[in-house]
């Protein structure tokens, strides 16, 4: 006879049982199919067609409810173009292990007049591991670098379209007849640890091409093309690229993009060369805190155009060690204009040189042109630089250049030693919010030298009063008009 007591007793131990065969149930790990090419009748002699055993691996695949790996083993892999169609797959996650080389036909007319060899369209979770991707597009190269007419524009490399959730990991693509990898319309795109390769002659080879995407991530690649290393089109949102090395090549390309609402810098050019930023749009409210638009910093080569540019820092900064910077056409505004620096918080900091800004308008903003170093030793440099076709709207400080800049408290209270030299402010116009339209706040230490004003008009914004220059150790020439009156710059007698 079983008590009552026992039975309450035995009921816990019941349940915990029970929870376990549950928890055991739940937890087997759902079981993944994998998929060999050669089982479809693929041949790794790089001889015969293997188109139809790859699209037949897909579509198992692409019909399984579980995760599915389509293995092609070392080898060579002929294929002509393959479309690669998710609109009927389960969504369950497809990797594919690469082990060999997919190569396309020696001709290259037989995968051109389709625009794209390898196409994913519609797919979700797909991955792709290793494996080198071979479009032998040489000699369509030849066809264009020659002239010739009849030269088809050439398919690219791989291409995912309409997708989301897709990974590639230690990919080798070499030789596209176009771009080599694309990715359109597609969201939650991991790029890792790829290699491009194509002749530095080669055209139109794009290694990565991004267009109306959103959340891609690049990292820890090698890139070396006839184009473009990345180039990010229009529509395209929260691109994350680093770890790169890019040559040869076009550098970097982004073209109307826009970026608004970033925790801090927007745009960030680090360590690069060869860079394009065309018709880009950078949005933040006025109170955003260091939210640069576009910061450069030991860059080499970088154009800046044809922008639209306002936030609660500099539109456009430019750190040490960066040189041959082109920044034109561009709306700044709000933020705290264009800025050189800040330079010389350390000793050994690169200098900055060879700088274009042209045809920019600056409006409501903090500063218009700037440069600022910190008042403290260094033996960095300014040098080369060249300010001109500039329009200023109610802006509080259009010309400045502050040698005693300090955000450290307390400030050290030094002079710096950045040099500043050869420094050129040509057709200058507008109004200014204070009086000092004007600020050469120099170093006693090192004075800036061969500073050169040329048809400079700035006026004060309100009725009454008029602007003022202010000049600390600084020296150069006052050509034409240059207005307000700069003490310490010296009239060029030859020009009267």
């Amino acid at each position: 006879m079983i008590h009552k007591t026992s039975c309450l007793l035995l009921l816990p131990l019941t349940l915990i049982f029970l929870d376990f065969i549950l928890i055991s149930s739940l937890a087997k790990p759902t079981p993944i199919t994998s998929l060999n090419v050669l089982t479809y009748g693929a041949k790794p002699d790089g001889l015969k067609d293997s188109t139809k055993a790859f699209l037949a691996a897909w579509q198992v695949a692409c019909a399984s409810p579980n995760p599915t790996t389509i293995i092609v083993p070392k080898g060579r892999f002929l294929v002509r173009n393959l479309v690669f169609q998710g609109n009927k797959c389960t969504n369950a996650p497809i990797s594919f292990r690469i082990a060999g080389s997919i190569i396309a036909p020696e001709d290259f007319r037989v995968i051109a007049s389709s625009l794209q060899w390898i196409m994913f369209d519609g797919v979700t979770n797909v991955s792709i591991y290793g494996g080198v991707l071979d479009a032998q597009g040489s000699s369509l190269w030849k066809c264009k670098n020659s002239g010739g007419k009849k030269c088809p524009t050439g398919a690219k490399t791989l291409l995912f379209t309409d997708s989301n959730n897709i990974s590639i990991y230690g990919l080798t693509s070499i030789n596209s007849q176009k771009f080599h990898i694309v990715i359109d319309q597609s969201n939650n795109v991991k790029i890792d640890g790829v290699k491009v390769s194509a002749d530095a002659d080669s055209p139109n080879t794009d290694g990565i091409h991004i267009g109306k995407s959103h959340s891609v991530n690049i990292t820890n690649s090698r890139i070396g093309t006839g184009d473009d290393c990345i180039s990010i089109g229009p529509g395209s949102t929260h691109v994350s690229i680093q770890g790169i090395q890019c040559g040869p090549g076009h550098g970097i390309s982004i073209y109307g993009l826009t970026s608004i609402n970033s925790q801090k810098f927007h745009i960030v050019i680090d360590q690069s060369n060869n860079v394009k930023i065309d018709g880009v749009k950078v949005s933040a409210d006025a109170d955003s805190p260091n939210t640069d638009g576009i910061h450069i910093g030991k860059s080499h080569s970088v154009n800046i155009t044809n922008s639209r540019i306002g936030t609660g820092d500099d539109c456009i900064s430019i750190g040490p060690g960066s040189t041959h910077v082109s920044i034109q056409g561009i709306q700044c505004g709000p933020g705290h204009g264009i800025s050189i620096g800040s330079l010389g918080r350390s000793e050994d900091e690169q200098g900055v040189e060879n700088v274009l800004v042209s045809n920019v308008d600056f409006t409501s903003t903090d500063n218009g042109v700037r440069i600022k170093t910190w008042g403290k030793y260094s033996k960095s440099f300014v040098r080369n630089i060249v300010f001109q076709h500039i329009k200023m709207k109610m802006v509080k400080n259009p010309i400045i250049i502050n040698q005693h800049y300090c955000l450290d408290k307390p400030c050290p209270k030094k002079e710096s030693g950045v040099e500043i030299s050869n420094v050129r402010y040509e057709d200058i116009q507008g109004t200014s919010n204070t009086e000092v339209a004007v600020m050469l706040d120099c170093s006693r230490e090192k004075p800036c030298t061969d500073i050169v004003m040329r048809n400079v008009n700035l006026v004060l914004q309100r009725i009454n009063g008029s602007a003022q220059a202010s000049c600390n150790n600084a020296n150069g020439l006052a050509n034409d008009v240059v207005v307000p009156f700069t003490p310490c710059l010296k009239r060029d007698m030859l020009l009267i």
